[in-house]
Order: structure tokens, then sequence, then C-alpha cells
């Protein structure tokens, strides 16, 4: 078998841009090698018992909380879809949210700066991210 063919006498040089037979990733050959990848990682840990511990890091950096700014933004009065009526109760969404948010933010050993209310205008957005910044804040 040379580049020009591969299994079952298929050209694989004709699909290639470069006409080498070596770089031409069709999708079918793309599909075929992360199913064979998944499904030898599975096996490899199913077969030793193998089971993946979480890095734990070390140093000064490893005491470093990250402070992430966030805020709701949306527009003011009833959410949702006008026909046939479908209104979201926006309120109780914004809770759900930030009991997610908070929970998964002490998860991560993150300090979360959630914004107490929702963003609705783009002077409000002007004057938040201005907070950020000054506040220096690792990410919005």
């Amino acid at each position: 078998m040379n580049a020009d063919t591969g299994p079952g006498n298929f050209n694989y040089a004709r699909q290639c841009a470069a006409h080498c037979g070596v770089h031409c990733l069709t999708r079918r050959r793309f599909l075929n090698t992360a199913a064979v990848l998944a499904a030898s990682s599975t096996l490899e840990r199913a077969l030793t018992g193998a089971e993946y511990r979480r890095a734990t890091g070390s140093g000064p950096a490893s005491r470093y909380r990250p402070l992430i700014k966030a805020a709701f933004v949306r527009r003011k009065g009833d959410y949702g879809m006008l026909w046939p009526g479908a209104i979201w109760d926006g309120e109780a969404t914004r809770e759900k949210f930030t009991r997610q948010l908070t929970r998964t933010a002490g998860q991560l050993n993150v300090r979360l700066d959630l914004r107490a209310q929702p963003i609705f205008a783009a002077e409000e957005a002007d004057a938040w991210v201005a907070d950020a910044k000054q506040a220096e804040a690792d990410g919005l």
C-alpha cells in the first residue's frame, strides 16, 4: 500500500488538496479516529481500574483565589414569548442561576462578586465594566 491508496484501494490522494494522501482528513476518517480513541481510553480504564485524580496545585499561585465579577443582563418587564403567551418567571430563574453560580464558585474555590440587580441599560453596563476594571477582576 502506498500513499495513493488506502484500504480497499480507495484513492485518498484524489480528495487531498496536496494530492499526497497523507493530509487528507475526511469526516469519516475523523469520526473513525475519534471513536477508536474514545473506546481505547474507556477500555484502558476498565481493564486497569485506573482512577484519575484531580491535579492539586503547589506554590504561591495555589493559594490565590481568582475574582470573578458577574451580572445578569436582561430587558425590563416580562420576559418570554408574546405569542402564544408563555411568560417566564424571571425572578425565580435568576434566583436559581444565582444558587448554581454560588455553589460552583465554592466548588472551584473562586471569589464570585455577583451584582445584586440585573443590568438593564448600556449605561449601567459601562459603569459595571469600569467597576470591574478598577477592582482588577480576573474574569467577567
